[in-house]
């Protein structure tokens, strides 16, 4: 019965390198490979198994090492890693191969490309991705661009509780015969088509007519030269072996040499990361206020020129409103003033002329008498009337335009007395805002070019007083315009002209370091543009 050997190899790496990633990754003949086996132009049929992780190898292992790290940190919140020679296991890197044999040993072919592929994505990857975690793995593929289908998995080492530890999660030699072991069982369970045996160590078992014809030779002509025959087939083997295991050893050694250099590289890297971090964490918190206080400035300018110009629109529209207003009340008065007049006067002619022709005869001269002087008394008392009212229409009116017109010339004054007041602080309040950006770049190069790491701790501790100081100080600008206190707000803004006054006392002559020396670029925070009042 033909049986399944199935092969899962570990190999441990202290580095995330692009190089690494590539040898997973490629899924296009863009690269470049020393392994002759690979054919580039098959590169594109090779199957991304996490096509949902994006980035380079180093963004995902930082990615899973914030997500579920739980050793040692830095101060800057990264994960504390051993570096140099015991520097720390970063990467597994498994590799998978399936191989079918005879009842003899003799290699066979009984499975397709396609069957092999299936396997490999549908059983084996679910089993290690299981066994590994599937949040751990930074990348997982199957190579068609080589003699035939394998698997490649790289997984980050984390343990259930966050440790990284390659150590613990792979073991020594007798936890991997417990894995494989485990493997092959749970291998045989999902398949139970397949023999899946463990593969013998040393040489396959010769070729059934081999076999025979050594016996032959040993019943004819003696053991000695049956042992003679296999020896010189020994040889030959021996011959191919060594061959192939020179090819190997040299393709090791060159990939010793550029794992030494990658590896050496990466060390470079960190300590150079770490030296970074320490420097520029502080500084990059301390900029990010900076910037933040700038722009509410800017933010607190805009709403300020937003409300004088709606002031000023709002002070002219209430005032015509109002003469507008003020104008048909005293029209509609009038009107109603002389409607009135005009109506009682209709009415008591009205009743008079009645009551004049109920009168007798006799009476109608004393009637018409007395009818002419009741009216021309009435007409005198509404002319009288008539004049008093007009006279206090008028009055009142007066009044009261003389009474708007003294508020909004107190409006309008103390508009005017804010709007000089404000364009007093106006200037100096941006002056001291321009500033801010100069001053921060001060105190990077001031901490950046310490001499010694006591002088640099101290240079820290001073820009921290100092930012801190023009923090408070920034805040008290800008809620002092708030509240429209401008004598305040200019005393603020004479702080952080003394502030600028001492960053500017710094000696620069003494930063002994050349400007090069750190690449300033990775934390300087680009000068925002002021926006005038």
């Amino acid at each position: 019965m033909s049986a399944t050997h199935l092969s899962i190899s570990v190999h441990k790496s202290k580095s995330t390198s692009a190089n690494q990633q590539h040898h997973t990754e490629r899924f296009d003949n863009k690269h470049k490979h020393t392994n002759e086996s690979i054919d580039p132009t098959k590169s594109e049929l090779n199957i991304n198994l996490r096509p949902d992780l994006q980035g380079t190898y180093n963004q995902r292992f930082n990615k899973i090492m914030d997500e579920h790290y739980t050793g040692r940190r830095k101060k800057d919140g990264t994960p504390w890693l051993a570096s140099g020679k015991n520097a720390s296991i970063k990467l597994l890197q498994i590799s998978v191969n399936i191989g079918e044999v005879d009842d003899d040993g003799k290699p066979i072919t009984k499975m397709s490309d396609d069957e092999l592929v299936k396997l490999y994505k549908d059983d084996i990857y679910p089993m290690l991705e299981e066994e590994y975690g599937r949040e751990n793995i930074v990348g997982a593929a199957i190579h068609l661009d080589e003699s035939k289908p394998h698997l490649h998995l790289d997984v980050v080492p984390l343990t259930e509780d966050g440790r990284l530890s390659a150590k613990e999660i792979v073991g020594g030699k007798g936890k991997m015969h417990q894995n494989q072991s485990k493997w092959l069982k749970q291998m045989q369970e999902k398949r139970p088509d397949l023999n899946f045996v463990r593969k013998k160590d040393g040489v396959n078992g010769l070729e059934l007519d081999k076999l025979k014809e050594l016996t032959a030779i040993a019943e004819e002509k003696g053991e000695e030269k049956a042992l003679n025959v296999l020896m010189s087939m020994h040889k030959q083997e021996q011959k191919k072996l060594d061959a192939e295991w020179a090819r190997i050893k040299t393709a090791d050694k060159a990939l010793d040499v550029k794992a030494k250099e990658v590896a050496e590289q990466e060390q470079k890297n960190d300590a150079t990361r770490d030296e970074l971090n320490a420097t520029v964490g502080p500084l990059k918190k301390l900029s990010d206020k900076l910037v933040k206080k700038t722009r509410d400035v800017d933010k607190r300018e805009r709403e300020l020129n937003e409300r004088e110009s709606g002031l000023n629109a709002e002070v002219s529209r209430r005032v015509n409103e109002r003469t507008r207003e003020r104008t048909r009340a005293l029209d509609a008065r009038e009107g109603e003033i002389e409607e009135r007049a005009n109506k009682l006067a209709d009415e008591r002619t009205r009743e008079r002329m009645q009551a004049l022709d109920v009168r007798e005869g006799t009476i109608e001269e004393r009637a018409n008498k007395l009818a002419d002087e009741r009216t021309r008394e009435r007409m005198r008392a509404l002319d009288v009337r008539e004049g008093a009212i007009e006279e206090r229409a008028n009055k009142l009116a007066d009044e009261r335009t003389r009474e708007r017109t003294r508020a909004l010339d107190t409006r309008e004054g103390e508009i005017e007395e804010k709007l000089s007041a404000f364009g007093k602080v106006k200037e100096s309040v941006i002056n001291a805002f321009k500033s801010l950006p100069k001053m921060q770049n001060t105190l990077l190069e001031y901490i950046k070019r310490a001499r010694e790491e006591k002088e640099r701790k101290e240079r820290e501790e001073k820009a921290t007083q100092i930012a801190e100081y023009t923090d408070n100080e920034t805040e008290n600008v800008v809620s002092a315009l708030e509240k429209e206190d401008f004598e305040s707000a200019d005393q603020h803004v004479e702080n952080l002209e003394k502030v600028k006054t001492v960053t500017d006392e710094i000696d620069e002559t003494e930063f002994e370091l050349p400007a090069d020396a750190i690449d300033v670029s990775q934390f300087y925070i680009p000068n925002q543009p002021q926006q005038t009042l």
